[in-house]
């Protein structure tokens, strides 16, 4: 089971990496813009982003976010997996992969949407709920 999952306050993940069918633990799937970066989405300043999918790609998305993530963006965006990025502004960015990159597309959403990534999300909004007494 993977996860991402965005309560309207909270950006939380699993740490469960699994490759053929062999899972591992330990992985780090939410990341922070450093304060010396500015890390982009459509012009939108994003603070920090919660990834599933293929760990190998994050180097990329990061290097994609410092130069601003735009309508036009290429790369290998069809190895991206699942993303939530959270901006300064308010807002909630989610990237659902769709098989390959002219399939992919940003969608934003006020930061109040509750949003999962992942077969875990149910579960992780329950532990979320409990977290936030």
């Amino acid at each position: 089971m993977t996860v991402i999952a965005w309560d309207g306050k909270t950006l939380a993940s699993d740490s469960q990496a699994t490759s053929g069918s062999i899972a591992e633990f330990g992985y780090q799937k939410i990341f922070a813009a450093p304060k010396n970066e500015r890390w982009s989405i459509y012009n939108k300043r994003i603070l920090v982003i919660g990834c599933s999918g293929e760990m190998a790609a994050i180097p990329e998305i990061i290097e994609n976010l410092k130069s601003g993530i735009m309508f036009d963006t290429r790369g290998k965006m069809d190895a991206w997996g699942s993303i939530i990025a959270i901006s300064e502004d308010k807002h909630v960015f989610v990237l659902r992969h769709h098989g390959d990159a002219s399939n992919n597309l940003w969608e934003m959403s006020p930061m109040s949407f509750k949003r999962t990534l992942g077969c875990g999300g149910d579960a992780a909004y329950a532990y979320m709920a409990i977290g936030n007494d």
